[in-house]
Order: structure tokens, then sequence, then C-alpha cells
């Protein structure tokens, strides 16, 4: 496989295709940002995959314009989510129906989605912590209060 650059030129080596991908070995999909999502660019392989692992319960979790992936392909059912906007949505996913469930916050997390706003990269990986249990809410808010404001918390 050959190794990918993100927009903002990050190289990243994939470990496998997503034909490749064990569900029972996934604890978490995460579907990365990036302004790919809003050319509505189909990908089998990549819909075939996130479905099977919505349908063994397995967490998945979209930031930035993944959110609309998540949103066309229905995989909201009813849970709470968010993205870059409530008109975002509308505009790059003409049959969205489930605007009732929108919540506008940095990020969202409800029963195994967790979806976050472009610039709420903290806030996405606090809720993707939860999702896995790591940390006590208190060590990630504290955690995300490092992170989003460059100092330790309670320090003077």
């Amino acid at each position: 496989m050959n190794a990918v650059e993100s927009m903002g030129g990050i190289m990243v080596q994939p470990s496998r295709t997503l034909t490749e991908i064990d569900p029972s070995d996934v604890a978490v999909f995460i579907l990365p940002g990036g302004d790919r999502w809003e050319k509505h660019l189909r990908e089998p392989d990549l819909l075939d995959t996130v479905t099977q692992l919505d349908a063994n319960r397995t967490s998945i979790a979209a930031i930035c314009a993944a959110t609309t992936f998540v949103v066309a392909n229905r995989f909201v059912r009813g849970r709470k989510h968010t993205s870059n906007g409530l008109a975002y949505l509308r505009q790059h996913v003409p049959n969205y129906h489930d605007a009732s469930k929108y919540v506008d916050q940095p990020a969202v997390r409800d029963s195994g989605l967790i979806t976050a706003n472009g610039l709420a990269d903290v806030e996405f990986a606090r809720e993707i912590m939860a999702e896995l249990d790591v940390l006590t809410e208190d060590e990630r808010n504290r955690w995300a209060q490092l992170f989003r404001g460059g100092r330790i918390p309670g320090d003077t």
C-alpha cells in the first residue's frame, strides 16, 4: 500500500486495506475530515466497511466534512450529532432527514456515534476517549482544558 498525504501534509502509511479490516478488532472507526467528502465521492469499499462495523455496533467517529458521509449514508438513525453547521449539512446532503437530532456543539457522542465540527479536534478526541472509557470524566476534561487552553488547568 502506498502512503497517503493529508490536506495538511501529514504522511500516513496504512497497515491494511478496508477489505482486510476485521470488524471484531476495531474499537472505534475514525473518519477524518477534509474537503474530499464534499465532492460526494462514492467509495463502495468504505461504505461496505462502515455498514458492517455499524451492524456490529462498533463505534463510528466522524469529524468535519466526514460527518456528511455519516449523514448521507443514514448512519445517524435518530442519534444526536453535529457537524460544521446545520446549513452545511443541508447544503452537502440534500436528503438530510435527521435535522431534529442536530446539536450545535463542538462534539457530540450518542450511542456509539461520535461527530464533531472541523474546529473541535480536542473535543472530538475527548469524546473518543470517553467512548473507549479512557481516563475518568474529570481527567478527560482536564486533558481537554490543557490542550484547548495551552496551559495546565489550575496553574497560575
